[in-house]
């Protein structure tokens, strides 16, 4: 079974766009893990007055939330560009039956930064930041980053930053192997801390919470990956693109015959194909192929 999903992208304002990460009921979830875990290494200190498993509990969580914190997380995951209006084609891979379509209304994450994004020790992707970069006087690109020594300074600070906490969790360690008393606390700890990461990592998000809201237009259905694409083809006038991403070799007398506006006989064998099931062709349902759409563009794949 072959699907293909069409999807409009739903802001029009683009100021509304964050360009940043969204907070979500996970992070509240976060935060209670992180409370929960704070009271679990006070026992020992309401217990026997032991303040060793309170320390190491609390400034690995200072740690860990400095490291996560650090801009350039942001400037490596996060596009730039939000004036996106092409249709671009997601799949999971190579022989991938499935595969989403994305148009963009011109305030769209622009999703080919993800794969074109440069090094953070380039300058253009801390224009992202307005504390990491300047005001340039031309508008492309319109800003670039504070250099110090040839790199950026948001690069210098996660080299900083991690030096030091390389030093810090070595120390940190070390405090924790000379701890002999009330241990299981500390494991006890940790325990929750995997649990909840598994957790979050297993648990999937909304689009709109990664600067992406996504309207599901359609979803089209066929047994055989040629059919669907003819039907998407038909119904939107956007399939070709993706057929020769699927069919890159010769097609067959029928098929190259359907592509080039002959849809008759095709489509007549595969109503008469009733074993498979394929389906009725939309060349055969009234109206099927009087779907608007503002403009036929070719998809990016």
């Amino acid at each position: 079974m072959t699907f293909v999903s069409l999807a409009w992208t739903t802001v029009t304002d683009p100021l509304s766009l964050r360009r940043f990460f969204s907070y979500t009921n996970l992070h509240m979830l976060g935060l209670a893990t992180t409370l929960f875990q704070l009271v679990i290494a006070s026992f020992p200190i309401i217990l026997h007055g032991q303040w060793g498993v309170l320390f190491i509990t609390g400034v690995g969580t200072i740690l860990a939330l400095l490291a996560g914190c650090l801009p350039q997380w942001m400037v490596e995951k996060q596009p730039y560009r939000h004036n996106y209006s092409a249709i671009i084609a997601l799949t999971t891979g190579n022989g991938s039956r499935e595969v989403m379509v994305i148009k963009g209304n011109g305030h769209a994450m622009n999703l080919m930064d993800f794969c074109t994004e440069e090094s953070p020790r380039n300058q253009r992707p801390w224009r992202k930041l307005k504390r990491g970069s300047n005001k340039e006087p031309d508008p492309n690109p319109p800003r670039l980053a504070r250099i110090l020594w040839g790199f950026p300074l948001g690069y210098w600070l996660t080299i900083c930053v991690c030096v030091v906490q390389s030093f810090l969790w070595l120390f940190l360690l070390i405090t924790s192997a000379a701890l002999t008393t009330d241990t299981w606390f500390l494991i006890f700890v940790g325990v929750v801390g995997m649990f909840q990461n598994a957790y979050v990592a297993s648990r999937e998000r909304d689009p709109k919470h990664r600067d992406l809201p996504l309207k599901l237009i359609d979803t089209i259905t066929g047994r055989k990956v040629m059919d669907a694409l003819m039907d998407f083809e038909y119904k939107y006038g956007c399939g070709r693109a993706l057929r020769n991403e699927y069919f890159p070799g010769e097609l067959r007398p029928d098929e190259a015959s359907w592509w080039n506006g002959d849809y008759e006989a095709y489509d007549r064998a595969r109503m008469a194909d009733t074993a498979s099931g394929r389906g009725i062709p939309l060349s055969f349902k009234p109206g099927a192929g009087d779907t608007p759409i503002s403009e036929k563009l070719v998809i990016s794949t």
